[in-house]
Order: structure tokens, then C-alpha cells, then sequence
């Protein structure tokens, strides 16, 4: 007896079709993850304050007219202690903010994640201070994240203890 098989080459469709569909598939399946990942309509780009500096004119003569009521000292600006006592502590007490000039307020600020103000008004101020450039920039970060009112830091960041740790506080508002 002999062998009457005989090959005809069938099925080579077969061979062919199955891996261009697993690659289309592919393909698909990852086009899908990327945009996933990539497109966030949550995440709104923060503006960076716009700070334009003019310079004052001083006057020569002040008139015996003026009003001593209407004068109203402006708050003075951070010195070179305020950025000392920002850089060299890693917690900020209350009680020495308040007795710095040019930090009264900026406690109670960051207390109550007034991010607006920390953003617009205080980094201008303090920019020469590297921990507080991070406490504004976890600020900005926090915009896209959850509100950070929530507990144990509600309705403030520090209820008892009247200080912030300025490290603790950007983990805490960008995690």
C-alpha cells in the first residue's frame, strides 16, 4: 500500500488573517489607553499672575492741607528676616509671623488655603523665599486635585496648635 495524501495549500488565508486582526486590535486598544491617559477635561491650566512694576514718584512738598486722617500706612513689605524665618524654619508659628513685618496675615492666608491671594499677592512678595516658592506652587498644583477642606484639616489646615509645617502643608494641598 501506498500514501495518498497529498498537499494542496489550503489555509494559508488563515495564517495570515488572525495577525493582522490581533494587530489592528492592538492598535485600537492602545490608541483608547493613550487618549485615557492623556485627556483630562478636569485639569484647567493656572494662569501665572501677571505683575507689572511702576515706579513711584515721590513729591516734593506736601501741603499743610492734607488730611492726617486720609494717610494710610501701607503694610510693610517682607524684609530680609521675613525670608529668613520662611527658609530657616520648617514650621511657621503664628505668633512669629505676626511679629515679623510684612508677614502679618500671611498665616492666617495659608491657614485657610486662600490659594488666590497666596498665588497673587504673597509670591511677589516673598518670591526670594525658596520654601514659600513651594508652598505656591503646591497651590497652583492644587487646583486639579480634592478639596483639601476635608478632615483632619477642616475647616483650616492648623485648628489647635496655631503653626504649619510648610512641607506637611504642600503634601497635604498637592498630593
Amino acid at each position: 500500500m501506498s500514501n495518498a495524501l497529498v498537499y494542496t495549500g489550503g489555509g494559508s488565508r488563515k495564517s495570515f488573517l488572525l495577525p493582522a486582526i490581533a494587530t489592528v486590535a492592538g492598535l485600537l486598544v492602545g490608541l483608547l489607553i493613550g487618549w485615557l491617559c492623556f485627556h483630562s477635561s478636569a485639569i484647567t491650566p493656572v494662569d501665572e499672575p501677571h505683575i507689572e512694576i511702576v515706579p513711584t514718584v515721590a513729591t516734593e512738598a506736601v501741603t499743610e492741607t492734607a488730611d492726617p486722617v486720609a494717610e494710610v500706612p501701607l503694610p510693610a513689605m517682607p524684609g530680609a528676616d521675613a525670608i529668613a524665618y520662611l527658609d530657616n524654619n520648617s514650621t511657621w508659628q503664628r505668633a512669629d509671623m505676626e511679629a515679623i513685618a510684612g508677614l502679618q496675615g500671611l498665616f492666617d492666608d495659608i491657614n485657610n488655603y486662600n490659594f488666590e491671594k497666596l498665588a497673587q499677592e504673597w509670591a511677589p512678595k516673598l518670591e526670594a523665599s525658596k520654601n514659600f516658592a513651594a508652598v505656591v506652587r503646591a497651590t497652583k498644583g492644587a487646583a486639579s486635585k480634592r478639596d483639601p477642606r476635608s478632615k483632619p484639616h477642616a475647616p483650616a489646615f492648623d485648628n489647635e496648635n496655631q503653626s504649619i509645617s510648610w512641607l506637611s502643608y504642600t503634601y497635604w494641598i498637592d498630593p
